[in-house]
């Protein structure tokens, strides 16, 4: 049964219930995707085989393919394929660039309630490389994916607090310490805390700081550097160490860190 392998296929590619296993996930998604092909298609599996040529489960990566899939399941009001699309059409590798469309694309999709396109959508306000920056409007795309429970978008929205025109301390803090919970984004948004906590301010913590740094120096070159700088000179509570001081300062340059 193809829906079975590609639910299959799911929980081993996300270790969803099960040990991730990669291998076993492209096993299962290449017997979807055979049969998949031969059946009548509506939206929800158009998306689907859109999907998988995009990602590369089950087949080699190709987007051209993949586009063509979710075009057709975008024109019959697929949400997810209709977001890919909008964000296909900013980039324009491989359909032809209409950012005005696209964005007015994926506003669409917030206002229908899709919470990843209101974190994509979010980040492109925030850096303002497509457009020029907004940040009224970074804030409430954003806002609607963290309501989502999105740790991404909690990361995303807790940076724009810490910029002057947004700048709510309390507010950062608090997402900053949700971010860490994900295992992926635990290295940066340990990082950016811990530098909040090192700073003089009512969040003042030296202790925690530095626990959040070593817990993240394996994986963020910058941990390592701001380690290195605290052992090597001292700070309130912590007495100059020149000897660890370094060993994190030469790890951070073993890291790629040119500026130890």
């Amino acid at each position: 049964m193809p829906y079975s392998d590609y639910a299959l296929a799911q929980m081993y590619y996300y270790g969803s219930g099960t040990v991730q296993n990669d291998e076993l996930a492209q096993e299962h998604y290449s017997k979807a995707l055979s049969a998949f092909l031969t059946y009548d298609k509506d939206d929800k599996l158009l998306y689907k085989i859109g999907r998988m040529y995009y990602n590369g489960l089950g087949t080699d990566v190709d987007k051209e393919k993949a586009l063509k899939y979710l075009l057709k399941a975008e024109k019959q009001g697929n949400m997810q394929s209709k977001r890919i699309v909008a964000q296909e059409l900013i980039c324009g590798e491989h359909i032809s660039k209409d950012i005005h469309r696209g964005l007015a694309m994926l506003m669409d999709c917030v206002e229908k309630g899709d919470t990843s396109a209101a974190y994509k959508l979010g980040k492109i306000y925030f850096k303002g490389e497509i457009v020029t920056s907004d940040y009224d409007k970074t804030e409430k795309c954003l806002k609607v994916s963290v309501d989502n429970n999105n740790k991404y978008a909690m990361y995303s929205l807790a940076k724009l607090y810490l910029t002057d025109e947004k700048y709510n301390l309390a507010k950062a803090v608090e997402l900053l310490k949700k971010a860490c919970d994900d295992i992926h984004l635990q290295p940066y948004a340990a990082y950016s805390l811990a530098k909040i906590l090192l700073d003089d301010n009512e969040y003042h913590d030296t202790a925690e700081a530095v626990r959040l740094l070593k817990s993240a120096a394996d994986k963020n070159m910058w941990v390592s550097y701001w380690l290195g700088r605290i052992y090597f000179f001292g700070t309130d509570g912590i007495a100059p160490d020149q000897e660890q001081g370094r060993a994190w300062l030469t790890k951070s340059a073993d890291d790629g860190n040119e500026y130890r």
